[in-house]
């Protein structure tokens, strides 16, 4: 299932295929448990290098030996599952790993990894990895020679990054503008430039003793003329290498390290002030930053992000956002929402189309959402069904019931506030009251600053919602509202924070209503050591508890001796950071995949990852 059609110059893309359709699920299973070194390790090798159609391809399956390991061996079957796979698979997969290249190697690879392992893997890997890469004309590279890159330009840049030049092929200036997705950098002769590994517990460079770490030979698809020699992933040592960057650009050859992207294959980009560049005319996330939005939009934007905009002119605000293209359907507004921005971004508001499904918006100031901007978002949300994802950060609760009610009383997938300011009882009973009934995730920073425990108590009486994942976020007197909060019995992850000296005794009263149907539970920065926190906790009935989390929480070794013989038998995660024990807690739960314990002087015991 392959519809490519490739440009004859060496280095350069474009593709006509169609948009694969499929399930994430059905790729997630598969993604979750490959490693940087399961990808890097099907090493392709040509056994004849006459034509690219003769080409034969030999997986092997190296060696891989760590200090203080035992060598393991990368099964055969999981080279033999991925090249099998259908291309729409392929290309969710490539979907999931497309992110910058990690600098540690046991993190889980990258589409940029994988296009390398396999031929078959090449078309939708890049295909990917361009689509969901953000080019930005602060980006911009000088080509040194007829095939070498600029030192400087080049340490700025990740694998997966777009960058512009200004330059041609042969490195003449030239007026037309060239985009590039930057590759895993490799040399003139085509072998990899060297990663750093990264000390997952102090950050540092440090060399591994397995330099043959995979190898590329799929580069046919790039370059139909040459095949790709066997060259390796390996690691660097501290002197040629800086944490994650490669900075030796002479090094680099241009023509396997980069590939030219035509301007229109470009969808996601970013406008920045005193840059001129066109906008993409298929660009489908664009960004602003710093700048006032274009008048004419392409109309192919589904996804518009505005950070700290320069706020139009009142006068030109409506011609401007009239011009709005019709299938928008994620807005991101980080700005001011009083003045004249609130004018003018309710004119935004105003001519928003109805296909709204995530709206996220970040007060860069102090203050309410002001009018007209809070009847024109309101009308918004009252005609926007669709609606997935609302998230409000950093605002007063001035008028914000009547947005809240405004919402979608059914479909919401996920619902976050950050309230803040002089709330009056009355104010929370009503924001509260106003939540739809039921919505998969939300999340609440609560930060009264008067009559807390009237607020607190109003608050927590009028908050009724069925919620699988609830994370609640309390300044100081707000965690008050933990003693009548009822929690849904469908509750699956819940996660308490406290930001302030925490009222504990609240915390104890809600543990004793944890519904059976808990998997995850987190309480982080609650001052419960020498409370009777643990034995509230230990007396709970929770089944399918698998990780638990109490995280500076000020505990003692000895608290937990309440707990030998209560640990839910399900639990597989166990996350104690922070809590300073000077030994080690006794009767800690058997079979955890993970516990994560600060002991001061202790050797971490063996099958635990103690950090």
């Amino acid at each position: 299932m392959m519809f490519l059609k490739m440009q004859t110059r060496v280095g350069s893309w474009s593709e006509e295929l169609p948009r694969p359709v499929g399930s994430r699920d059905e790729v997630q299973s598969i993604c979750c448990h490959l490693s940087l070194h399961h990808i890097c390790s099907c090493r392709a090798r040509f056994a004849d290098e006459s034509s690219p159609t003769q080409q034969h391809f030999h997986y092997q399956h190296p060696v891989r030996r760590r200090s203080g390991a035992s060598p393991t061996t990368l099964p055969a079957f999981c080279c033999n599952m991925l090249t099998s796979l259908p291309y729409h698979v392929l290309y969710r997969i490539a979907e999931l790993l497309a992110a910058p290249v990690s600098q540690n190697r046991n993190a889980k690879p990258t589409s940029l990894n994988l296009a390398l392992a396999a031929p078959v893997f090449y078309v939708p890997c890049m295909r990917a990895a361009i689509r969901l890469a953000e080019a930005s004309p602060t980006n911009h590279t000088t080509f040194v020679g007829s095939d070498s890159i600029d030192a400087d330009s080049w340490s700025e840049w990740i694998p997966g990054d777009i960058v512009v030049t200004g330059f041609d092929d042969d490195g003449h200036a030239v007026d037309e503008i060239n985009w590039y997705l930057v590759l895993l950098p490799r040399r003139q002769d085509r072998t990899f430039l060297p990663y750093p590994n990264v000390n997952a517990q102090d950050g540092d460079v440090e060399e591994d003793e397995n330099s043959d770490y995979g190898s590329n030979s799929c580069n046919d698809l790039i370059a139909n003329d040459r095949n790709v020699a066997g060259g390796s992933i390996g690691l660097a040592n501290q002197d040629s290498c800086a944490l994650g960057r490669i900075h030796t650009g002479s090094d680099i050859s241009r023509r396997w390290s980069l590939l030219r992207v035509p301007h229109t294959q470009i969808c996601r980009y970013e406008v920045v002030q005193d840059y001129g560049y066109p906008i993409p005319s298929l660009c489908k996330s664009l960004m602003v930053y710093g700048t006032t939005p274009a008048v004419h939009l392409p109309a192919s934007v589904v996804e518009l992000i505005l950070i700290e905009p320069e706020v139009p002119d009142v006068a030109d605000a409506s011609f401007m956002f009239s011009q709005l293209p019709c299938n928008v359907q994620h807005l991101l507004l980080f700005s001011v929402f009083n003045g004249n921005a609130a004018i003018v971004w309710g004119e935004l508001f105003a001519n928003f189309p109805p296909t709204l499904r995530r709206l996220h918006l970040a007060n860069d100031g102090a203050g309410s959402i002001g009018e007209p901007t809070r009847s024109a978002l309101a009308a918004l949300l009252r005609r926007s069904p669709g609606l997935r994802e609302f998230k409000l950060e950093w605002f007063t609760s001035c008028g914000l019931d009547a947005i809240v009610a405004a919402l979608p009383r059914t479909g919401l997938q996920r619902l976050s506030f950050e309230i803040t300011g002089a709330l009056s009882a009355d104010e929370l009973a009503r924001i509260a009251s106003c939540l739809p009934a039921e919505v998969d995730r939300l999340q609440l920073q609560l930060h009264f600053y008067s009559q807390p425990e009237h607020g607190a108590r109003s608050f927590g009486e009028h908050f009724s919602i069925t919620v699988h994942d609830l994370d609640l976020a309390f300044d100081g007197a707000a965690s008050s509202a933990c003693r009548y909060m009822q929690l849904s019995g469908r509750l699956q992850r819940l996660k308490l924070t406290s930001q302030g000296l925490g009222d504990v005794p609240a915390l104890i009263a809600l543990l004793g209503r944890l519904p059976p149907s808990l998997e995850y539970l987190e309480l982080i920065f609650w001052p419960l050591g020498g409370t009777s926190a643990l034995p509230k906790l230990a007396s709970c009935v929770l089944p399918r508890l698998k990780s638990l989390r109490l995280v500076s929480c000020g505990l003692k070794a000895h608290d937990f001796d309440v707990m030998i013989g209560k640990w839910p038998p399900t639990l597989r995660r166990l996350d104690l950071a922070g809590n300073d024990f000077d030994v080690r807690p006794n009767g800690l739960p058997q079979g955890l995949s993970k516990l994560i314990c600060d002991v001061w002087g202790e050797v971490p015991l063996s099958g635990y990852q103690v950090m």
